[in-house]
């Protein structure tokens, strides 16, 4: 795989990031239950410790700010080693990283986009292409 090869996923990356609606989801719980048996989806207990001490069983907290900043910086850096990628000098382990970032971002708009640059960038991540 050359640079330019990898400079377009990149690119394709940071465009569909740009251009991904936000989905962000706190908290997603899905129970399908088989033939007898018992299922539970979510299960949470909180045992109080000494007095005056706060206990929280679940925290959620989704921030679509926050998450506009991670992405915009994202697509900076997307950007950055797409040029690098195009002149040979962007690093796998940078490479991987800024897939790791995009991951986290936690948009489930972007999944289909992410598995494909991985999908696409596997050999080469992998030391192989």
């Amino acid at each position: 795989m050359d640079g330019r090869e990898i400079a377009a996923i990149l690119d394709k990356l940071a465009n569909d990031i740009q251009q991904a609606p936000i989905e962000l989801v706190g908290v997603s719980v899905n129970v399908r239950g088989g033939t007898g048996g018992s299922v539970t989806g979510l299960t949470i207990q909180v045992e109080a410790g000494p007095s005056g001490t706060s206990s929280t069983g679940m925290h959620v907290r989704v921030d679509a700010n926050d998450y506009a900043q991670k992405a915009s910086q994202l697509v900076s850096e997307l950007r950055s080693a797409s040029n690098e990628a195009r002149s040979g000098s962007a690093s796998r382990g940078w490479i991987k990283s800024l897939i790791e970032k995009a991951q986290g971002l936690g948009n489930l708009a972007l999944n289909k986009s992410i598995d494909a640059a991985i999908a696409a960038l596997a050999a080469y991540l992998m030391g192989s292409g």
